[in-house]
């Protein structure tokens, strides 16, 4: 367990290194950012790159959803996001229901588990899939602002 949180906490230095570098960014521009603010026990799944600009990591949020986040970093902006389960008594079935950072809800049809990200433009695209059972990946695309607007 400690060998993982050792691991984890020097990707997220090197992480940040690289970010810093990249971008020029103060030790003070750094303090103030996300990372400073980011709960490593929140982390469910690796910290994955999208593209040169951005990262993207799923959270805890409970034990009915799972948190998104993709984080533009030249300009720290975030993009949270959240899947919550739910169940349709009527019909008798899961599904989930994703709310972007926008606020608007997006049905998704079966209990996701995952998601990955690609960015196209002022567009991302979250694909979303089941780990504990074979399922076809479900896609949504939610508009950002590149400009960090």
């Amino acid at each position: 367990m400690l060998v993982g949180i050792v691991i984890l906490l020097t990707f997220l230095a090197g992480i940040l290194f690289i970010a810093g570098a990249h971008y020029g960014v103060t030790k003070r521009d750094v303090n103030d950012s996300f990372i400073s603010h980011l709960n490593l026990r929140l982390l469910s799944s690796p910290i994955q790159t999208v593209g040169s600009d951005y990262l993207f990591y799923h959270l805890r949020c409970g034990s009915s959803c799972l948190g998104i986040q993709l984080v533009h970093l030249p300009t720290g902006k975030v993009y949270p996001g959240v899947v919550s389960y739910m169940y349709d008594d009527a019909n008798q079935e899961d599904y989930a229901l994703f709310t972007d950072w926008h606020g608007n809800d997006h049905k998704l049809d079966d209990l996701f588990d995952r998601a990955t990200a690609i960015v196209q433009g002022n567009t991302v695209v979250l694909t979303f899939t089941r780990t504990d059972k074979q399922t076809i990946p479900q896609n949504i695309s939610v508009s950002i602002e590149i400009n960090g607007g």
